[in-house]
C-alpha cells in the first residue's frame, strides 16, 4: 500500500511539473514609487500576449476602447483613457497580474516601476483601481477563459500604437522583440491542487505507518 501512495504521489507532483511546459518565464525588476499605490512584483513572471510569439499557456486576447472613467483620480488629468478587454484564452488562472508600459508609452496611473518602465497591478483594491470587470468571478484572480477589463489613464503612445498591442515579447525597457504598447505580465500559475494531492496522500502512508 505505501508503494502505491508513493507512486500516487510521484505521478501527481509529474503532471504537476510538466503542465507548464511551452511558457517562457522571464525575469524583471522593479522599483516601488510614492505614487498611486504600493508595487510588488515577483522576479519571475510570466508575460502574457496576443500573437502568435507567444506560447498557448501565456495567450491571450485584448481589444481597446476610449472610455471617460477613470483608474487613479489623483493623477489623471482631463482626457480620455483606455479601456483594455483581455480574455485568457490559457487553461490557467493567473493569481496576480500587472501591466508594464513600453519605453514609448506613458500613463498617468502609476504604482511605480517595472524593468525601468511605468506599471500598475491589474486590481480593484486602492486608490488605484484599474480593474472594473472580470466575467467570472469578482476575486482578482485571472481564470482559464475569463475577461477583465481595466483602464489606462492618459494613455499615449509615441508610435501611434493602440493601448492594446501586446505582440511582442519582453517586458518594459528589456523588450526585444520589436515595437509593442506594453505588455502583461503574472504571476506563473501554481497548479497547487496535485501538489496537495500529492502531499494529502503521502500523509495518508505516514498516518497509517504511526497507527
Amino acid at each position: 500500500m505505501k508503494k502505491h501512495l508513493a507512486v500516487l504521489a510521484f505521478m501527481a507532483v509529474a503532471l504537476t511539473l510538466g503542465a507548464k511546459t511551452s511558457a517562457i518565464p522571464v525575469s524583471v525588476s522593479h522599483i516601488n514609487l510614492p505614487s498611486c499605490d504600493f508595487l510588488a512584483v515577483p522576479p519571475v513572471v510570466d508575460e502574457l500576449g496576443d500573437t502568435p510569439a507567444f506560447p498557448p499557456d501565456e495567450r491571450i486576447v485584448a481589444v481597446d476602447f476610449f472610455t471617460g472613467a477613470v483608474a487613479c483620480p489623483s493623477t489623471d488629468t482631463p482626457a480620455t483613457n483606455s479601456l483594455i478587454s483581455m480574455t485568457n484564452i490559457t487553461s490557467f488562472d493567473f493569481v496576480e497580474v500587472w501591466y508594464v508600459a513600453d519605453p514609448e508609452t506613458s500613463i498617468s496611473n502609476v504604482d511605480g516601476l517595472v524593468n525601468g518602465e511605468e506599471a500598475f497591478r491589474i486590481d480593484s483594491v486602492g486608490a488605484n483601481t484599474p480593474l472594473v470587470f472580470e466575467s467570472i468571478i469578482p476575486n482578482g484572480i485571472f481564470e482559464a477563459g475569463e475577461t477583465w477589463d481595466f483602464i489606462i489613464d492618459d494613455y499615449f503612445n509615441l508610435l501611434g500604437l493602440a493601448a492594446d498591442d501586446f505582440f511582442s515579447v519582453g517586458v518594459g525597457g528589456a523588450s526585444p522583440g520589436g515595437p509593442s504598447s506594453g505588455s502583461i505580465i503574472a504571476f506563473i500559475p501554481e497548479p497547487t491542487t496535485a501538489l496537495l494531492l500529492a502531499c494529502g496522500l503521502v500523509g495518508l502512508g505516514v498516518r497509517r505507518r504511526l497507527h
